[in-house]
């Protein structure tokens, strides 16, 4: 009785899904959006990687140590999905990107090096990522934030040592 129960409640689950595409939409603000309005039209997907076809812009950025450098990099028509698989997409797409990412379990992946710079505790330093114009830190990491289409991320070199910001 038991095993016919869990398989009424997997069909149940399954069928559900189907029928009212459950499943995860980022929800957030759009460039030039109201953040109180949702849009009728918006589509919910059943998985992270099947999203609708987005572009994203990477803005990487490091006034903080010498030598300094800014990179732009526009990846289009990629699913929307996590973050992380932009950064991936970008430095396929330019060899001048390169980034390292250290997997921390249900935390997820933590950007540890943007072309040879690497965080350090000992110098308090870390790649901060931010909304771009906005300046608003994203509250989510690579491995769970999914950027919205035309948004700009921009990836900035910072401490947080107080005496250097």
């Amino acid at each position: 009785m038991a095993k016919w129960n869990l398989a009424f409640a997997l069909l149940v689950l399954a069928t559900v899904t189907a029928k009212y595409s459950v499943g995860c939409k980022r929800t957030g603000s759009a460039p030039g959006s109201d953040p109180n309005t949702r849009d009728a039209d918006a589509k919910i997907y059943a998985c992270g990687i099947c999203g609708q076809p987005i572009t994203v812009t990477l803005i990487v950025t490091n006034k903080f140590v010498e030598p300094t450098f800014e990179l732009n990099i526009t990846v289009s028509n990629k699913p929307q999905r996590e973050l992380i698989y932009f950064l991936e997409a970008a430095s396929v797409q330019n060899p001048k990107f390169r980034f390292t990412a250290e997997h921390y379990g249900t935390l997820g992946y933590m950007i540890t090096k943007i072309n040879g710079l690497a965080a350090s505790v000992s110098d308090q330093t870390y790649w901060q990522f931010l909304e771009h114009p906005s300046g608003n830190s994203l509250q989510l990491g690579a491995s769970t934030y999914v950027p919205l289409d035309n948004q700009t991320i921009q990836f900035n070199f910072t401490t947080w040592d107080n005496t250097h910001a």
